[in-house]
């Protein structure tokens, strides 16, 4: 393969946006399991042993693993591409309009 070739599968996969959704997906194939585990585990415990300190405990796990969601969704907004064609960071446009007597 040419180079203009490995540039435009990069550009490709750079647009398909590939690893930032594959993160995605892990964190949530992760969570998912880790819920599921949680969930058969408290709901095996006795009657009696489904106190507080369980239920806190199954609620800070949730917590803390649904709590990583706005930084790995922030890694995926942030790393997207420019579609607007232009490469300053602002691109706006003031119109003055003046009226004389």
């Amino acid at each position: 393969m040419n180079k203009q070739a490995w540039m435009d599968a990069a550009h490709v996969f750079d647009t398909w946006r590939v690893v930032p959704r594959a993160v995605l997906v892990v964190y949530f194939s992760w969570v998912v399991h880790v819920a599921d585990t949680l969930l058969n585990w408290y709901m095996t415990l006795p009657r009696e042993a489904r106190t507080l300190e369980a239920t806190g405990l199954g609620i800070s796990i949730i917590g803390s693993i649904t709590g990583l969601f706005p930084w790995i969704l922030k890694i995926y907004m942030d790393n997207g591409n420019d579609w607007s064609g232009t490469t300053s960071s602002s691109s706006a446009t003031v119109t003055t309009n003046t009226v004389s007597k």
